[in-house]
């Protein structure tokens, strides 16, 4: 019994150990992906793109690499569709459906070398429609396990922000499709009127 007590104290023991480990690699994996990002943001300045205030950005510089440095002034963003407002930098909305999911199990005997599969099925959230037609054919022709082929509406981002320096706000808008996180997060497969 003691001898039991010590190996289970041992084996927590290379777990922490093991947990421990892991955590501090992945910490000095990031740690060395952001400096290599700050060497390469570093020599992207050295090598001559220009860092520019709100005020500066002009259609010059379409298609351009540029550096815009500034404060992002949040504003008011609204979803028609679900009728939300809020006071964000942007606001994207994904439209996920509730469809059927074939989980496919098959086993090889090893007598007759013959394989078995059994077939499972449930639901999932999804953006992507998944295509319910290569599922197995059900019993007598049933179809309870269809997915809808369209959706209801459509995935959307918006933005209202503005960039903000010391001269006041910048009447130019923020494109969401370069915004690099999101700000604010919403619970995830709210009901929306259809």
């Amino acid at each position: 019994m003691l001898f039991l007590k010590a190996a289970v104290r041992v084996l927590i023991g290379i777990i922490v150990l093991a947990i421990g480990v892991g955590a501090r690699w992945d910490q000095t994996t990031r740690k060395a992906a952001t400096e290599a990002a700050l060497v390469d943001l570093g020599a992207s300045v050295a090598a001559g793109l220009p860092v520019l205030s709100p005020e500066e950005v002009t259609e010059a510089y379409d298609g351009q690499p540029v550096f815009v440095q500034g404060e992002l002034a949040p504003g008011s963003v609204h979803d028609p569709l679900s009728g939300l407002s809020l006071d964000a930098v942007w606001l994207k909305r994904t439209v996920e459906l509730e469809q059927w999911k074939e989980d496919i199990d098959c086993t090889r005997t090893s007598v007759s070398s013959s394989r078995s599969c059994r077939y499972s099925y449930h639901k999932v959230w999804s953006a992507k429609l998944i295509d319910s037609d290569g599922f197995s054919s059900p019993l007598f022709g049933e179809s309870e396990h269809e997915n809808p082929n369209t959706k209801p509406s459509r995935s959307r981002r918006s933005s209202t922000a503005k960039w903000r320096s010391a001269n006041g706000p910048s009447t130019r808008p923020i494109s969401p499709e370069g915004s690099p996180t999101e700000v604010k997060s919403l619970p995830r497969r709210c009901p929306l009127p259809i």
